[in-house]
């Protein structure tokens, strides 16, 4: 018994199913056949027994008269009559008052069958043995003669008997397989539910994952069972979120300051010591900006502590708006805060996040019915240049922002010496600007745009050059930034403009092809209320049809009021001149928007045309921007063009217009004319809309590199 409980405790559920099933169908029918058998045996046996004595009853009576009259004769044909039947094996009469007669067999006379004395057959009459033995008394006429005693085969029985085993057998077999196929397909609809069930439960204690759930279409105790368990892992997944939520409530109090919500000294410290383990791996610089904000104290003092308070979160507001997802912005207490600025590629950078900064927090603050005015004092450090260590840079940025604050406030400072150097040169830069506007030191250079296919003109693009008295021609990466983060941007934007369509309408009057020409617009311009009326001012005052003005208007330029800048292109295409999106796909501009500008085309930026080379896969955000253009039934003009391989690429994707080097580079508005005029020879002009197809034509692409290429 101990081995068969321990077999079944490590059965699973399935086996025990399976076993106990076929166990109890193979036993009920064994059962059921013994009994057939036994009821089959005793109904043949007394069919037999009847059948016997209804023989010897017919022959007592013969035999009686034959007896009586002794007619041997008689009596053997009586006896031979009887063994006609093939059950009777022997028959021998025992007379009462004179010895027996000759015994008779079925084999012959003279053959014995040994006679039972078993008390049954005296009592009843027969028996059944080996055979079937039968008394039966010979009567005449109330008188007893003697008896008559016979045996009878039972083979015919037990012939019958193993028939009837063997079918039952048969069926037994046959019943027991069915029993076990009606077993599996029994225990799938029992165990089924309860293995799901068990591989839930293991799944859920080693994952610890509470949102599984069972399927259940079931109205039984195990569909009752699986209900239970699924509102069980229902609560423990409510509860396990509810604690989650708590404990981030609780780390976040930890870890954030309660008033802003930023993080506070604490975390601050952690993510600059794993910015700084970062950068060191990735040898990049990180930028850590130090902000202390002006004669706080004395909106605290005047106004109390309630209001300093909605200040702080004010200015929190605006600071995050000028930081990056990937840059931290913390509060150290009080009126102080911090900036971890990473991948640092110059110190130039930083400045113009301090600046971006100071004129973000310069705009009044409405608070409770007061206006106030904010100021800062920036403290700036680099690593690893000024400290390799957390503590470190935090005293470097202290005694950067002490010093701005010794410098008048409202300003920023560099920790060290070669970094006010960049500072000090863009004060040079800016203050040698004003001078260049006054003295007529800038120029401008036109860079061809060319049709792809045919290489005839499309337009030409006026880029601004600097010819310094001492240093020579200063590139526009080294002086423009400066402009743009000063209020000098906007005195050289007007002079660009008014130059460029001067030198139009010069170019048309002398009979130059009447191709249009492209301005770069920058963020401050276009931001000013009063562009179109300076644009309107540059077309009137050099009598040129706006049909021939082109601005270009990068991407970041429009995406911090949509609308607004929407409103302002609006107003620039009813002036007549087109506008196009310089640098496209830069700015993360919205797509959703730009079916709304009111634009001709869109510019591939050259970082993107820079990727794309033979054997490489990096054309795919090129050909996507030309398909977009396609769509929206824009011109498309890829700058930058470098090798003959992109502008094979650009053709052969659509692109039909670009610019750059391997076309043509910048050139100075004199030997434009020659560029014209050699350009006349050939006949190559794309004309605008409005005047016609003005000399086109059209070349194979063996013939697209033009003698005035790669000047």
């Amino acid at each position: 018994m101990k081995v068969m409980g321990l077999i079944c405790k490590r059965l699973s559920l399935k086996a025990k199913l399976i076993a106990i099933i076929g166990l109890v169908s193979i036993m009920s029918l064994a059962c059921l056949l013994a009994m057939l058998i036994y009821t089959q045996n005793k109904i043949l046996r007394n069919s037999l027994l009847d059948e016997v004595r209804i023989i010897s009853e017919n022959m007592t009576g013969s035999l009686a008269a034959a007896l009586i009259f002794e007619d041997t004769l008689m009596v053997e044909d009586i006896l031979k009559t009887a063994f006609t039947k093939q059950q009777i094996l022997y028959v021998e009469i025992d007379l009462e008052e004179k010895a027996s007669l000759d015994y008779y067999s079925k084999s012959g006379g003279g053959r014995s069958y040994p006679r039972s004395a078993n008390e049954v057959l005296l009592k009843t009459g027969y028996h059944f043995g080996e055979s079937l033995e039968l008394l039966q008394p010979l009567q005449y006429k109330d008188e007893d003669l003697g008896q008559l005693y016979m045996q009878v085969d039972l083979q015919s029985i037990r012939r019958t008997l193993l028939r009837y085993t063997l079918i039952g057998l048969f069926g037994l077999v046959g019943s027991t397989l069915f029993g076990l196929i009606l077993a599996l397909r029994l225990q799938k609809v029992i165990s089924s539910p309860v293995i799901q069930l068990t591989e839930a439960m293991t799944s859920v204690s080693g994952d610890q994952d509470y949102s599984r759930r069972i399927a259940n279409d079931r109205t039984d105790e195990m569909g009752s069972l699986i209900d239970n368990f699924n509102h069980m892992l229902s609560q423990i997944e409510q509860r396990d979120e509810k604690l989650s939520s708590q404990r981030q409530y609780l780390d976040h109090l930890a870890y954030h300051d309660f008033l802003t919500g930023l993080p506070n000294r604490l975390l601050f410290r952690d993510r600059l010591s794993t910015a700084l383990s970062r950068s060191s791996r990735a040898d990049k610089k990180i930028g850590l900006l130090f902000l202390d904000l002006d004669r706080f104290k004395n909106i605290n003092d005047t106004l109390g502590h309630d209001v300093g308070d909605l200040v702080l979160k004010q200015v929190t507001r605006r600071l995050q708006q000028k930081i990056r997802s990937q840059d931290t912005l913390a509060r150290l207490g009080g009126d102080e805060f911090v900036m971890i600025v990473e991948d640092i590629q110059e110190p130039r950078a930083l400045s113009l996040v301090a600046e971006k900064v100071q004129q973000e927090l310069a705009k009044p603050l409405l608070i409770e019915g007061h206006e106030l005015f904010i100021s800062t004092s920036i403290g700036i450090t680099l690593f690893p240049d000024d400290a390799p260590t957390v503590e470190g840079l935090m005293k470097c940025a202290d005694v950067a922002m002490y010093r701005a604050k010794a410098a008048g406030r409202n300003t920023y400072r560099f920790f060290t010496n070669g970094m006010n150097e960049e500072v000090e040169e863009a004060l040079f830069l800016e203050n040698n600007m004003r001078k260049a506007l006054q003295n007529d030191e800038f120029i401008l250079y036109y860079q061809p745009q060319l049709d792809l296919h045919s290489g005839a003109i499309y337009g030409m693009e006026a880029l601004i050059r600097w010819q310094h008295p001492t240093q020579g021609l200063v590139s526009p990466a080294r002086f423009v930034p400066v402009a743009e983060e000063s209020s000098l941007i906007l005195s050289i934007g007007s002079w660009v403009l008014k130059k460029a369509c001067a030198q139009a309408r010069t170019w048309h009057e002398q009979g130059f092809p009447l191709c249009k020409v492209a301005v770069n617009i920058s963020s401050r311009q276009f931001s000013q209320g009063d562009l179109c009326a300076i644009v309107a001012a540059a077309l009137e005052e050099a009598k040129l049809d706006p049909a021939f003005l082109e601005l270009e208007i990068t991407e970041s330029a429009i995406m911090h009021d949509m609308d607004r800048a929407i409103q302002t292109m609006d107003e620039l295409v009813a002036l007549g001149v087109s506008l196009s999106i310089d640098d496209f796909g830069t700015g993360y501009s919205s797509l959703s928007y730009l079916e709304r500008f009111p634009i001709s085309s869109l510019k591939i930026d050259r970082s993107f045309l820079a990727k794309i080379q033979p054997g490489g896969k990096n054309g795919v955000l090129a050909e996507a921007i030309i398909g977009l253009a396609k769509t929206l039934h824009l011109d498309v003009v890829a700058e930058g063009i470098e090798t003959e391989f992109q502008k094979w690429f650009l053709t052969s994707h659509g692109c039909r217009f670009g610019q750059g080097y391997y076309l043509s580079r910048p050139i100075p508005a004199p030997e434009c004319e020659a560029f014209f005029t050699r350009l006349s020879a050939l006949a190559q002009f794309v004309a605008l809309p409005r005047y016609g197809n003005y000399r086109s034509v059209q070349k194979d692409a063996e013939d697209l590199r033009l003698p005035f290429m790669n000047l």
